[in-house]
């Protein structure tokens, strides 16, 4: 099976505009006898989520692996206003049996809220 990589330029929130150009990456790779084609992870809304979230009016919770002073990531949840500012962030805990080996565990038993929620911390049942 031949496969194509699209390393690709977005614009950021444009989603119309991305699936366009991804569109016609596909065209080019099947031209040239692929049968799948891979697209990084922001291929349709950019790397900027603060101006897609802005765009829409509405906040935003999102879950990703993120860097840290070790040698493996964190699973965090960074939280954006309406107005695509990074509210607060949390980093899991608690981790699964499967998760352990590939993700550092966060230290922060809480994070503060937004609006009328106030999120917390819970342990997962054993």
């Amino acid at each position: 099976m031949k496969i194509a990589t699209a390393q690709c330029t977005c614009v950021p929130a444009a989603v119309s505009a991305n699936v366009e150009h991804m569109a016609a990456l596909i065209a080019e790779a099947r031209m040239r006898e692929a049968e799948s084609v891979v697209f990084p992870e922001p291929a349709l809304t950019g790397y900027e989520l603060a101006a897609v979230l802005r765009a829409g009016g509405v906040a935003g919770v999102v879950n990703c692996a993120a860097a840290t002073d070790e040698d493996r990531p964190a699973i965090e949840t960074p939280v954006f206003g309406a107005d695509g500012e990074m509210i607060t962030t949390y980093r899991k805990q608690y981790l699964f049996e499967h998760e352990r080996d590939v993700f550092v565990a966060g230290q922060v038993e809480a994070v503060q809220g937004w609006g009328r929620l106030r999120p917390r911390a819970v342990r997962p049942r054993r």
